[in-house]
């Protein structure tokens, strides 16, 4: 059984699985066509980060499916859809490997997150990967006013560098 809770991000939700204990281990069902059908999987992706490590804010025109398999992260959707009701709010959650919990990004919305660990992050498209239609943002935009964990950030790319550094400059 998966659980579905609505999110202050309109069409943005957190999956919660099963997840099943014993001697052998932990089994979870993480997605399921029936249960989630407005999501369907076309790319897969993994994402390897060390602690302290943030990424995003990135956009793109398909939707995605995050979950932390290792150690935990602070992960953000941003709502970047102008004709949306919540346009330019976030919603941030601790995934985690104990809470297998996935955040399902809407298409157009931007996604995030920070390393508060080394951490390992599974993540599924509905379309494949294109670069022409991938859009940064800063991480410390004041417009979006994400209250990221305490720790400062130590790992940035230089594209999320690049996108952040006036913003940076002046607010973070």
């Amino acid at each position: 059984m998966i659980k579905i809770s609505n999110t202050t991000i309109n069409d943005c939700v957190v999956l919660t699985p099963d997840i099943h204990k014993d001697e052998r281990g932990v089994f979870a069902e993480m997605y399921k066509r029936c249960a989630f059908p407005q999501f369907i999987p076309f790319q897969s992706n993994y994402s390897k980060s060390s602690i302290g490590t943030i990424r995003g804010i990135h956009q793109t025109p398909y939707a995605k499916l995050v979950t932390c398999v290792s150690g935990k992260v602070y992960d953000v959707c941003v709502d970047l859809r102008p004709e949306s009701e919540t346009y330019n709010q976030y919603f941030g959650i601790n995934l985690t490997a104990d809470n297998l919990q996935s955040l399902y990004i809407p298409p157009n919305c931007g996604h995030a997150f920070f390393a508060t660990t080394d951490c390992v992050l599974y993540y599924q498209q509905d379309s494949v990967y294109d670069s022409e239609h991938d859009y940064g943002f800063c991480w410390c935009n004041p417009t979006f006013n994400i209250v990221w964990p305490v720790i400062k950030p130590t790992v940035i790319s230089t594209r999320d560098k690049n996108s952040c550094e006036e913003v940076i400059k002046k607010s973070c």
